[in-house]
């Protein structure tokens, strides 16, 4: 949260009131912004952690096509944007099986 609302180096140790090293703020300033892929190649994944990513991701999804969906089949809806809410929900099914494959794949 310190890093997301913009607070400079000396202000993030400040809010810390110095409890922890120079150093190791480096060390977590450096694994936040190593991104998801490169930091699951130096921790591994946490299977507990990965499943319940799945599972919020799944949710999502699902509630985010269900109201795709509701757009697309609205008949007062503009033919364009029926014709666009059919293409992302077939896009975030894909999306949803190709992360199901993988997983099958893993496992």
């Amino acid at each position: 949260m310190i890093v997301e609302e913009g607070y400079s180096y000396q202000m993030i140790l400040s809010k810390l009131n110095n409890r922890i090293s120079s150093r190791t703020l480096d060390r977590y300033l450096s694994d936040i912004f190593l991104g998801p892929e490169r930091y699951l190649q130096l921790v591994g994944p946490n299977p507990e952690e990965l499943r319940r990513e799945v599972e919020i991701y799944t949710e999502r999804t699902t509630q985010s096509r269900i109201e795709v969906l509701e757009i697309a089949r609205n008949p007062n809806a503009k033919d364009s944007d029926r014709l666009e809410a059919y293409r992302l929900s077939e896009e975030l099914n894909d999306g949803y099986c190709s992360l199901d494959l993988n997983l099958q794949l893993q496992s």
